[in-house]
């Protein structure tokens, strides 16, 4: 199974005002993603849930070549960057963060902030660290302290004093004149400066969970749930509020859409978080949903080993609405972009289901295809809005015969209508299994789909005036400076293209290849 996808873009510098040399550095000057550290790109970690394995420029004769490496699953056996990365649900900075570095002094990784609302009202200046206060902050604030303004959100300034009608910053203020404006303070809690008057941020009990039924190491109940082809274990490392750590998780069995509680593997809270990753799979080979490292309200009510899956549902419903907030979350897979559907693929044929009735007659044969035990969901109701959510309507097969499948219970729907007491007649629907799940790794050409256009020139046209520096490409938002060259992506990461207008001489794509 590869790892990686490999992309390759070559410059031939014949013809043109560059050297191999010079091309090379031009190509590997344009930025095509934000982060460096293999991490949190916006566009190649949140959407198709890659990262940055390698990206190195090379020359030969008179051509240059650029080659980038993206990670699918790790950069090697349980060697990191692992993909899908991890980002944080409540980021408290503008840019993705990156999270192979230290932040505000904290050990590497991204720490778990809470923000306080202060009182009263702040007068900023503009060029000056000197912000003037309505209300006395000395009760709420201390040097040290971490705050920032509403004026300008996801900047964070650092309380160097305080006094009964100001406070001032260890540097100036750099946003927007704004009088009257509210400020919060963020709670940073490996230094806890803040006092009583602010509730600890780091969460005691925390749970994660799978927005899919099939990332799952299985589930004990009265008719068990196997463990599905998605991601089955994860693990994640962290540091507590005294600053101590790193501390590693044991491996934690999910368990569907169902919050698997994380026992503390030292240290007495979850204050910063370094890595979270996938740590064991099915036959899919990687995760089929959005994983979720989450706080709860209160410890998770334990499924009885003895439950029935309608009464396992209600607890996923009623574990789900403790929760108290979101922490960190993996995206899904690149596996699961490219291979949409193989996880739970439609059934060939109609399946005829009347209301109430066990037997469903089938207009292909399933036979060697479902067996007794296989469970399935109908296209034509799938679902029931309940008070607690929607609950999926599972179906176990109990028989199977070339023109029928005999359920274990009758088929509901949304409304059962009889007509003179007589059922009414059956609805022909699609379906799909749901368990077990064929999936398989994706193949190469799978694979490659959802990147055909990063590797695809298209009908780029130069610029008029070539080769404009490449952070004058995207234009800085309204207010603020144009960011530094190689600090944003150009055009959503169309890596060719991008490449392409930046240099104004043509690019030539190489195969997408995998290793």
């Amino acid at each position: 199974m590869p790892n990686q996808i490999v992309l390759a873009f070559t410059v031939d510098t014949v013809g043109t005002s560059y050297g191999p040399a010079e091309a090379a550095t031009a190509l590997s000057d344009v930025p095509l993603y934000q982060t460096t550290g293999g991490g949190n790109d916006p566009v190649l970690g949140q959407f198709f849930g890659l990262t940055i394995g390698s990206d190195a420029t090379s020359t030969s004769g008179s051509k240059a070549t650029r080659t980038i490496r993206l990670n699918m699953t790790a950069s090697g056996a349980g060697v990191p960057p692992y993909a899908p990365p991890l980002f944080p649900c409540n980021p408290i900075t503008t840019t993705p963060p990156d999270i192979t570095v230290s932040i505000g002094g904290y050990p590497a990784g991204y720490p778990l902030l809470q923000a306080e609302t202060l009182p009263g009202s702040f007068l900023t200046t503009p060029g000056s660290a000197i912000v003037g206060t309505s209300e006395n902050q000395l009760p709420s604030l201390v040097g040290g302290d971490t705050v920032q303004f509403m004026a300008q959100p996801g900047v964070f300034y650092e309380v160097l004093t305080v006094t009964t009608n100001s406070i001032t910053l260890t540097s100036n203020y750099t946003g927007p004149f704004a009088e009257d404006e509210g400020a919060a303070v963020m709670n940073e809690a490996p230094v806890g400066a803040i006092g009583a008057t602010v509730p600890p941020a780091p969460p005691t009990i925390a749970a994660i969970y799978s927005s899919s039924l099939l990332d799952t190491n299985g589930v004990t109940l009265e008719s068990p749930i196997p463990a599905g082809p998605g991601a089955r274990t994860v693990t994640f490392t962290y540091y507590d509020s005294t600053g101590a750590g790193p501390f590693l998780t044991n491996p934690i069995a999910l368990m569907g859409t169902y919050p698997a509680p994380v026992t503390l593997n030292g240290g007495i809270d979850i204050a910063v978080i370094a890595e979270l990753h996938i740590l064991l799979t099915g036959g899919f080979g990687n995760s089929v949903g959005q994983i979720t490292l989450c706080e709860l309200a209160q410890a998770p009510t334990p499924i009885p080993v003895d439950a029935t899956y309608a009464e396992y549902l209600a607890l996923v419903d009623a574990v789900q609405l403790t929760i108290a907030r979101p922490l960190f979350y993996l995206p899904p897979s690149y596996f699961a972009l490219a291979q949409p559907q193989a996880s739970a693929p439609q059934l060939t044929g109609d399946f005829f289901v009347t209301p109430g009735s066990i037997n469903v007659p089938t207009s292909a044969s399933q036979v060697d295809i479902l067996f007794p035990g296989n469970t399935i969901q109908f296209a034509a109701y799938p679902a029931a809005n309940t008070p607690l959510g929607t609950e999926p309507f599972i179906y176990t097969i109990a028989a199977v015969s070339p023109q029928q499948i005999t359920l274990t219970e009758p088929y509901e729907s949304e409304v059962t209508t009889k007509v003179q007491g007589v059922l009414t007649t059956p609805v022909a629907s699609g379906a799909w299994i749901v368990s077990p799940s064929p999936a398989t790794p994706p193949t190469d050409t799978q694979l490659a789909g959802p990147l055909g256009e990063y590797v695809n020139p298209g009908t780029a046209i130069p610029p008029p005036n070539p080769p404009l520096p490449p952070a004058t490409m995207t234009p800085a938002p309204t207010g603020t400076a144009p960011p530094p060259a190689g600090t944003i992506p150009i055009l959503s990461g169309m890596f060719a293209r991008t490449l392409q207008l930046a240099l104004a001489v043509p690019v030539v794509e190489s195969a997408i290849t995998f290793a």
